[in-house]
């Protein structure tokens, strides 16, 4: 008679497999993961090839100046006959504009690809964002941020022969802005110049993006654009050799926290603005905590009373504050 299987038995064969699924189960989710990124790269590869292909045929309809950027959806790619569908790339969907090729041009074509709803046309400077210490790096470059005295921005790329360094600082890596520096008065401190073709333009996050230049005594912003600038804290913070500072050409339309902002400079003079109205801050914590206690500001009138409360709120009683004609 045939003899049936016990309730250990059975038992313990559930154990066998559900053992041998969990050893397989790494190999099989690795294979899995890696074949999907290859599956990723070819993808990648084929729509970066048929946006080349697609600004081939139509750069005619675009104006290709320098620092000039346009976005391609992957869905116009697919209808447009330059690929194939369907697209499965990540979260691509030809159907519903989920990702677009973002081209940029600056004497040769960069392509990324992008979230459509993110697809912004404009090159930004790159963001700054290093720790709280003069002995990071400005940027990706190899100067500590205690070796700057000058800071100048331009609206020109003329990278001058005897420059001791050259940087691409853009957000997107395509050399549309770019520093390069010089040792004029052979200190071991240097004059930092960033250009672009055209205004050099803020990120919208600009936390930080000048704070901890320990050394710094001298900039020029005239054509720093900051119309999108969203995030202004701590942007001078701890710049302690800093007497004066022109902020005129500061647009603030966008801005929203100020937070910090002049932090820590303690013979800053005077600080000039007459542009900035500040209308949309609503972050603005110790905005001049620790700055000189009888700085000058000139601002305007749609800004009086924002900086006015700022400055009693750090309790600078011998400041000043001058409105602009």
């Amino acid at each position: 008679m045939k003899k049936g299987y016990t309730l250990v038995e059975v038992l313990a064969v559930v154990v066998l497999l559900t053992l041998l699924t969990f050893l397989a189960m790494p190999p099989i989710v690795d294979y899995i993961r890696n074949s999907s990124g290859k599956e990723n790269e070819v993808t990648k590869s084929l729509i970066m090839n048929s946006a080349k292909m697609y600004v081939n045929d139509n750069f005619g309809e675009y104006e290709f100046n320098n620092n000039f950027a346009f976005c391609i959806p992957v869905s116009t790619l697919v209808e447009q006959g330059y690929l194939e569908a369907p697209v499965k790339y990540g979260n691509i969907n030809d159907i519903s504009n989920v990702k677009s090729v973002r081209v940029t041009y600056n004497n040769y074509y960069t392509y990324n690809i992008v979230d459509t709803n993110n697809c912004s046309t404009i090159n930004y400077l790159a963001v700054q964002d290093q720790s709280d210490s003069d002995k990071t790096y400005f940027f990706n470059t190899k100067l500590k941020k205690d070796s700057i005295e000058a800071i100048n921005i331009l609206n020109t790329i003329s990278i001058p022969d005897d420059a001791l360094g050259t940087y691409d600082v853009s957000e997107l890596n395509n050399k549309s802005i770019m520093l390069w520096y010089l040792d004029i008065d052979s200190n071991n401190l240097y004059e930092v110049y960033i250009g672009s073709t055209g205004n050099v333009r803020a990120n919208v996050n600009s936390s930080k993006l000048f704070a901890n230049l320990t050394n710094l005594h001298d900039m020029d912003l005239s054509y720093f654009d900051t119309t999108d600038m969203v995030n202004a804290s701590n942007m001078f913070a701890n710049c302690v050799n800093l007497d004066e500072l022109d902020l005129d050409s500061f647009a603030t339309d966008n801005l929203v926290n100020t937070s910090y902002m002049f932090i820590n400079t303690p013979i800053l003079e005077s600080i000039s603005m007459s542009n900035a109205e500040f209308a949309s801050v609503d972050t603005y914590t110790a905005m001049f905590a620790f700055a000189k206690s009888d700085v000058a500001i000139t601002v305007n009138s749609a800004a009086q009373s924002f900086i006015t409360a700022r400055i009693t709120d750090a309790g600078l009683s011998s400041a000043t504050i001058t409105v602009a004609n």
